[in-house]
Protein backbone atom coordinates (compact mmCIF):
# COMPACT_ATOMS: atom_id res chain seq x y z
CA UNK A 1 0.00 0.00 0.00
CA UNK A 2 1.67 3.61 -1.22
CA UNK A 3 1.71 5.85 2.04
CA UNK A 4 -0.55 9.24 1.50
CA UNK A 5 1.40 12.38 1.55
CA UNK A 6 1.29 14.40 4.24
CA UNK A 7 -1.03 17.37 3.50
CA UNK A 8 -0.32 20.99 3.31
CA UNK A 9 -1.46 21.14 7.02
CA UNK A 10 -0.19 18.65 8.47
CA UNK A 11 3.74 19.81 7.21
CA UNK A 12 2.87 23.39 8.56
CA UNK A 13 2.03 21.71 12.32
CA UNK A 14 5.04 19.86 12.36
CA UNK A 15 6.63 23.08 11.32
CA UNK A 16 5.10 24.98 14.13
CA UNK A 17 6.16 22.30 16.84
CA UNK A 18 9.69 21.94 15.50
CA UNK A 19 9.54 25.64 15.92
CA UNK A 20 8.53 25.31 19.41
CA UNK A 21 10.98 22.95 20.14
CA UNK A 22 13.73 25.00 19.18
CA UNK A 23 12.45 27.42 20.92
CA UNK A 24 12.38 25.75 24.56
CA UNK A 25 15.80 24.41 23.54
CA UNK A 26 17.20 28.26 22.92
CA UNK A 27 15.92 29.10 26.71
CA UNK A 28 17.43 26.50 28.33
CA UNK A 29 20.59 27.31 30.41
CA UNK A 30 23.58 26.38 28.35
CA UNK A 31 25.29 23.17 30.60
CA UNK A 32 29.07 22.98 30.31
CA UNK A 33 31.01 19.93 30.42
CA UNK A 34 32.43 20.66 33.99
CA UNK A 35 28.75 21.96 35.12
CA UNK A 36 26.64 19.02 36.89
CA UNK A 37 22.85 19.20 36.49
CA UNK A 38 20.78 19.28 39.35
CA UNK A 39 19.02 16.01 39.82
CA UNK A 40 16.97 17.73 42.77
CA UNK A 41 14.93 19.57 39.07
CA UNK A 42 15.01 16.42 36.84
CA UNK A 43 11.87 15.08 38.54
CA UNK A 44 8.75 13.94 36.23
CA UNK A 45 5.57 15.59 37.13
CA UNK A 46 3.57 12.01 37.30
CA UNK A 47 0.57 14.09 38.01
CA UNK A 48 0.48 15.62 34.48
CA UNK A 49 -1.48 12.12 32.90
CA UNK A 50 -4.08 12.84 35.25
CA UNK A 51 -4.86 16.51 34.54
CA UNK A 52 -8.13 15.05 32.29
CA UNK A 53 -9.50 12.86 34.74
CA UNK A 54 -11.66 14.58 36.94
CA UNK A 55 -11.66 11.90 39.44
CA UNK A 56 -7.58 11.96 39.97
CA UNK A 57 -8.74 16.10 40.75
CA UNK A 58 -4.38 16.02 39.58
CA UNK A 59 -4.48 19.87 39.63
CA UNK A 60 -4.83 20.06 43.56
CA UNK A 61 -2.49 16.93 44.07
CA UNK A 62 0.27 18.61 45.44
CA UNK A 63 -1.69 21.00 47.43
CA UNK A 64 -3.37 18.02 49.14
CA UNK A 65 0.13 16.74 50.00
CA UNK A 66 1.03 19.78 51.64
CA UNK A 67 -2.20 20.09 53.75
CA UNK A 68 -2.07 16.33 54.82
CA UNK A 69 1.60 17.38 55.87
CA UNK A 70 0.58 19.53 58.19
CA UNK A 71 -2.43 18.24 59.61
CA UNK A 72 -0.27 14.97 60.16
CA UNK A 73 1.73 17.05 62.60
CA UNK A 74 -1.76 17.45 65.02
CA UNK A 75 -2.86 14.00 65.02
CA UNK A 76 0.46 12.47 66.49
CA UNK A 77 0.01 10.83 69.86
CA UNK A 78 2.10 12.13 72.75
CA UNK A 79 5.37 9.90 73.02
CA UNK A 80 5.29 10.23 76.78
CA UNK A 81 1.55 8.90 77.12
CA UNK A 82 2.58 5.50 79.16
CA UNK A 83 4.02 7.58 81.88
CA UNK A 84 0.62 8.67 82.81
CA UNK A 85 -0.87 5.50 82.39
CA UNK A 86 -0.50 3.45 86.02
CA UNK A 87 -2.45 0.55 84.91
CA UNK A 88 -0.99 -0.12 81.31
CA UNK A 89 2.45 -0.58 79.51
CA UNK A 90 3.72 -0.84 75.97
CA UNK A 91 3.41 -4.88 76.75
CA UNK A 92 -0.19 -4.45 77.23
CA UNK A 93 -0.47 -2.20 74.26
CA UNK A 94 0.93 -4.30 71.95
CA UNK A 95 -1.52 -7.41 73.08
CA UNK A 96 -4.14 -5.23 72.68
CA UNK A 97 -3.07 -3.98 69.23
CA UNK A 98 -2.15 -7.58 68.01
CA UNK A 99 -5.81 -8.54 69.04
CA UNK A 100 -7.01 -5.62 67.17
CA UNK A 101 -5.25 -6.56 64.24
CA UNK A 102 -6.28 -9.84 64.00
CA UNK A 103 -10.12 -8.36 64.45
CA UNK A 104 -9.66 -6.20 61.52
CA UNK A 105 -8.18 -9.14 59.15
CA UNK A 106 -10.88 -11.34 60.16
CA UNK A 107 -13.67 -8.70 59.36
CA UNK A 108 -11.81 -7.63 55.92
CA UNK A 109 -11.55 -3.85 56.95
CA UNK A 110 -9.44 -1.43 54.94
CA UNK A 111 -5.79 -0.74 55.80
CA UNK A 112 -7.10 2.74 56.41
CA UNK A 113 -9.14 1.62 59.06
CA UNK A 114 -7.07 -0.11 61.11
CA UNK A 115 -4.03 2.59 61.22
CA UNK A 116 -7.10 5.24 62.17
CA UNK A 117 -7.62 2.51 64.95
CA UNK A 118 -4.33 3.17 66.54
CA UNK A 119 -4.61 6.38 65.89
CA UNK A 120 -7.38 7.05 67.89
CA UNK A 121 -6.34 4.48 71.02
CA UNK A 122 -3.19 6.65 71.00
CA UNK A 123 -4.37 9.76 70.98
CA UNK A 124 -7.07 8.84 73.92
CA UNK A 125 -4.48 7.13 75.99
CA UNK A 126 -2.02 10.72 75.68
CA UNK A 127 -5.40 12.43 76.76
CA UNK A 128 -6.90 10.12 79.55
CA UNK A 129 -5.89 7.70 81.99
CA UNK A 130 -7.31 4.57 80.90
CA UNK A 131 -7.81 1.32 83.43
CA UNK A 132 -6.54 -2.29 82.89
CA UNK A 133 -10.01 -3.77 82.64
CA UNK A 134 -11.65 -1.31 80.41
CA UNK A 135 -8.44 -1.14 78.19
CA UNK A 136 -10.01 -3.72 75.63
CA UNK A 137 -13.98 -2.15 75.55
CA UNK A 138 -11.33 1.69 74.06
CA UNK A 139 -9.90 -0.48 71.62
CA UNK A 140 -13.20 -2.07 70.75
CA UNK A 141 -14.73 1.28 70.22
CA UNK A 142 -11.74 2.96 68.52
CA UNK A 143 -12.20 0.37 65.58
CA UNK A 144 -15.73 0.80 65.66
CA UNK A 145 -15.10 4.75 65.19
CA UNK A 146 -12.78 4.34 62.54
CA UNK A 147 -15.28 1.32 60.77
CA UNK A 148 -17.37 4.32 60.63
CA UNK A 149 -15.60 6.99 58.94
CA UNK A 150 -13.31 4.49 56.35
CA UNK A 151 -15.85 1.65 55.88
CA UNK A 152 -18.76 1.83 53.07
CA UNK A 153 -20.23 -0.78 55.40
CA UNK A 154 -19.36 -1.04 58.94
CA UNK A 155 -19.63 -3.87 61.60
CA UNK A 156 -22.50 -3.76 63.81
CA UNK A 157 -21.88 -2.77 67.58
CA UNK A 158 -23.35 -5.93 68.22
CA UNK A 159 -20.71 -8.41 65.74
CA UNK A 160 -17.99 -6.25 67.64
CA UNK A 161 -19.20 -7.01 71.46
CA UNK A 162 -19.16 -10.91 69.97
CA UNK A 163 -15.61 -10.71 69.24
CA UNK A 164 -14.46 -9.65 72.93
CA UNK A 165 -16.19 -12.97 73.89
CA UNK A 166 -19.09 -10.83 75.57
CA UNK A 167 -16.76 -8.93 78.62
CA UNK A 168 -18.66 -5.84 77.20
CA UNK A 169 -22.53 -4.98 76.67
CA UNK A 170 -23.84 -3.28 73.69
CA UNK A 171 -24.41 -0.18 76.23
CA UNK A 172 -20.34 -0.03 77.29
CA UNK A 173 -19.60 0.56 73.68
CA UNK A 174 -22.27 3.22 73.02
CA UNK A 175 -21.02 5.21 76.27
CA UNK A 176 -17.51 4.66 75.76
CA UNK A 177 -17.88 5.61 72.15
CA UNK A 178 -19.64 9.14 73.36
CA UNK A 179 -16.96 9.57 76.05
CA UNK A 180 -13.74 8.72 73.37
CA UNK A 181 -15.04 11.22 70.65
CA UNK A 182 -15.99 14.26 73.39
CA UNK A 183 -12.31 13.44 74.33
CA UNK A 184 -10.50 13.80 71.24
CA UNK A 185 -13.11 16.56 70.60
CA UNK A 186 -14.88 15.08 67.75
CA UNK A 187 -12.13 15.22 65.61
CA UNK A 188 -11.22 12.00 63.30
CA UNK A 189 -11.28 13.23 59.40
CA UNK A 190 -7.69 15.15 60.66
CA UNK A 191 -5.69 12.12 60.50
CA UNK A 192 -3.62 10.97 57.40
CA UNK A 193 -2.14 7.71 57.52
CA UNK A 194 0.60 5.75 55.88
CA UNK A 195 -1.31 4.73 53.10
CA UNK A 196 -2.13 8.22 52.13
CA UNK A 197 1.34 8.68 51.50
CA UNK A 198 2.30 5.29 50.37
CA UNK A 199 -0.30 5.20 47.45
CA UNK A 200 1.75 8.39 46.71
CA UNK A 201 4.91 7.24 46.71
CA UNK A 202 4.27 4.54 45.03
CA UNK A 203 3.15 6.36 41.54
CA UNK A 204 7.40 7.50 41.57
CA UNK A 205 7.99 3.59 41.95
CA UNK A 206 5.76 2.75 39.20
CA UNK A 207 3.57 1.17 41.40
CA UNK A 208 5.59 -1.51 41.71
CA UNK A 209 3.29 -4.82 43.90
CA UNK A 210 6.03 -6.55 45.61
CA UNK A 211 7.94 -3.24 47.45
CA UNK A 212 4.68 -2.13 47.84
CA UNK A 213 3.28 -5.17 49.87
CA UNK A 214 6.85 -5.01 51.85
CA UNK A 215 6.10 -0.98 52.36
CA UNK A 216 2.50 -2.05 53.83
CA UNK A 217 3.93 -4.58 55.84
CA UNK A 218 6.93 -2.80 57.56
CA UNK A 219 3.90 0.15 58.19
CA UNK A 220 2.01 -2.11 60.56
CA UNK A 221 4.98 -3.19 62.54
CA UNK A 222 5.63 0.23 63.23
CA UNK A 223 1.98 -0.23 64.97
CA UNK A 224 2.81 -2.02 67.98
CA UNK A 225 6.83 -0.35 68.37
CA UNK A 226 7.14 1.70 71.38
CA UNK A 227 9.55 4.03 69.93
CA UNK A 228 7.83 3.94 66.26
CA UNK A 229 3.74 4.50 66.67
CA UNK A 230 4.19 8.30 67.63
CA UNK A 231 6.24 8.88 63.98
CA UNK A 232 4.65 11.06 61.18
CA UNK A 233 2.97 8.71 59.10
CA UNK A 234 4.31 10.16 55.80
CA UNK A 235 7.67 9.42 57.66
CA UNK A 236 6.85 5.70 58.14
CA UNK A 237 5.54 5.54 54.51
CA UNK A 238 8.69 7.32 53.43
CA UNK A 239 10.80 4.61 55.27
CA UNK A 240 8.82 1.78 54.35
CA UNK A 241 9.25 2.78 50.73
CA UNK A 242 12.57 2.99 50.78
CA UNK A 243 13.32 -0.33 52.89
CA UNK A 244 10.94 -2.27 50.40
CA UNK A 245 12.82 -1.14 47.55
CA UNK A 246 16.18 -1.70 48.72
CA UNK A 247 15.22 -5.25 49.96
CA UNK A 248 13.94 -5.41 45.84
CA UNK A 249 17.32 -4.25 44.43
CA UNK A 250 16.49 -0.84 43.65
CA UNK A 251 18.91 1.07 45.72
CA UNK A 252 19.10 4.45 44.23
CA UNK A 253 16.55 6.71 45.87
CA UNK A 254 16.60 9.24 43.10
CA UNK A 255 14.81 12.43 42.37
CA UNK A 256 11.36 11.28 41.81
CA UNK A 257 11.20 9.15 45.00
CA UNK A 258 12.64 12.49 47.15
CA UNK A 259 9.81 14.59 45.86
CA UNK A 260 6.96 12.59 46.20
CA UNK A 261 7.83 11.00 49.29
CA UNK A 262 8.52 14.09 50.71
CA UNK A 263 12.23 12.64 52.52
CA UNK A 264 15.46 12.43 51.64
CA UNK A 265 17.53 9.08 51.80
CA UNK A 266 19.52 10.69 55.37
CA UNK A 267 15.83 11.50 56.81
CA UNK A 268 14.20 7.71 56.52
CA UNK A 269 17.33 6.57 58.48
CA UNK A 270 16.15 6.74 61.75
CA UNK A 271 12.60 5.10 60.84
CA UNK A 272 14.46 2.11 58.77
CA UNK A 273 16.65 0.83 61.43
CA UNK A 274 13.58 1.01 63.95
CA UNK A 275 11.81 -1.30 61.29
CA UNK A 276 14.99 -3.30 60.86
CA UNK A 277 14.91 -3.99 64.27
CA UNK A 278 11.89 -6.46 64.30
CA UNK A 279 13.01 -8.51 60.78
CA UNK A 280 15.41 -10.63 62.14
CA UNK A 281 14.26 -12.13 65.64
CA UNK A 282 10.69 -12.35 67.52
CA UNK A 283 9.04 -9.34 68.54
CA UNK A 284 6.05 -7.91 69.39
CA UNK A 285 3.96 -8.49 66.16
CA UNK A 286 2.56 -11.73 66.02
CA UNK A 287 -0.47 -10.87 64.49
CA UNK A 288 1.19 -8.83 61.29
CA UNK A 289 3.93 -11.57 60.99
CA UNK A 290 1.58 -14.07 60.76
CA UNK A 291 -1.00 -11.79 58.54
CA UNK A 292 2.28 -11.31 55.89
CA UNK A 293 3.15 -14.70 55.79
CA UNK A 294 0.23 -15.46 53.73
CA UNK A 295 0.26 -15.90 50.10
CA UNK A 296 -2.23 -13.21 49.52
CA UNK A 297 0.83 -10.65 51.03
CA UNK A 298 3.27 -12.16 48.99
CA UNK A 299 4.83 -13.70 52.07
CA UNK A 300 6.52 -10.73 52.60
CA UNK A 301 7.31 -11.05 56.37
CA UNK A 302 8.80 -14.36 55.54
CA UNK A 303 11.12 -12.64 52.81
CA UNK A 304 12.02 -10.00 55.12
CA UNK A 305 13.10 -11.97 57.86
CA UNK A 306 15.38 -14.51 55.97
CA UNK A 307 16.81 -11.00 53.97
CA UNK A 308 17.23 -9.06 57.08
CA UNK A 309 19.19 -12.60 59.19
CA UNK A 310 21.22 -12.95 55.85
CA UNK A 311 22.54 -9.01 56.30
CA UNK A 312 22.59 -8.90 60.07
CA UNK A 313 22.03 -12.45 62.11
CA UNK A 314 18.82 -13.41 64.20
CA UNK A 315 19.68 -10.96 67.00
CA UNK A 316 20.72 -7.71 65.46
CA UNK A 317 20.64 -4.84 67.21
CA UNK A 318 20.86 -1.64 64.26
CA UNK A 319 20.48 1.63 65.15
CA UNK A 320 20.31 4.82 63.12
CA UNK A 321 24.12 5.34 62.56
CA UNK A 322 25.05 1.63 62.23
CA UNK A 323 22.48 1.96 59.20
CA UNK A 324 24.13 4.65 57.93
CA UNK A 325 27.66 3.11 58.29
CA UNK A 326 26.33 0.20 56.30
CA UNK A 327 24.34 1.39 54.07
CA UNK A 328 27.34 1.72 51.11
CA UNK A 329 28.23 -1.82 52.20
CA UNK A 330 24.63 -3.00 51.53
CA UNK A 331 23.92 -1.11 48.31
CA UNK A 332 27.41 -2.58 46.84
CA UNK A 333 25.74 -5.90 47.82
CA UNK A 334 22.90 -5.23 45.57
CA UNK A 335 24.83 -4.04 42.75
CA UNK A 336 27.12 -7.27 42.70
CA UNK A 337 24.41 -9.49 43.07
CA UNK A 338 22.51 -7.87 39.88
CA UNK A 339 25.33 -8.05 38.47
CA UNK A 340 25.69 -11.59 39.06
CA UNK A 341 22.03 -12.21 38.06
CA UNK A 342 22.54 -10.53 34.71
CA UNK A 343 25.51 -12.40 33.45
CA UNK A 344 23.57 -15.89 34.67
CA UNK A 345 20.26 -14.70 32.67
CA UNK A 346 23.11 -13.74 29.33
CA UNK A 347 24.90 -17.02 29.52
CA UNK A 348 21.49 -18.85 29.78
CA UNK A 349 20.31 -16.46 26.39
CA UNK A 350 23.72 -17.67 24.67
CA UNK A 351 22.93 -21.73 25.93
CA UNK A 352 19.71 -21.88 23.94
CA UNK A 353 20.68 -19.41 21.18
CA UNK A 354 23.71 -22.08 20.76
CA UNK A 355 20.86 -24.99 21.00
CA UNK A 356 18.62 -23.50 18.32
CA UNK A 357 21.62 -22.70 15.84
CA UNK A 358 22.46 -26.25 16.69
Amino acid sequence: MVPTPPSAIEEEEEDVRAREREERARQLPAVSDEEEVDEEEMWDDLDAEDMDDPVMVAEYAVEAIAYLREQELTTVPSPTYMTRQPELSFPKRSILINWLITVHTHLRLLPETLFLTVNILDRFLSLRPVSEAKFQLVGITSLLLACKYEETYSPSITELVELTGGIFKKEDVIKAERFVLKTLGWTLSFYPGPMSFLRRASRADNTEPRARTIAKYLCELTLTDPSLFHLPPSLVAASAMWLGRMVMGREVWGANMRRYSGYGEDEVMGGVSGMVRWLGGEGPNEAVLKKYASRRYLKASVFMHQWAVGLWGEEADLGEDDLRADLPALKKHIREERERELMKATEEFATVEGEDEI
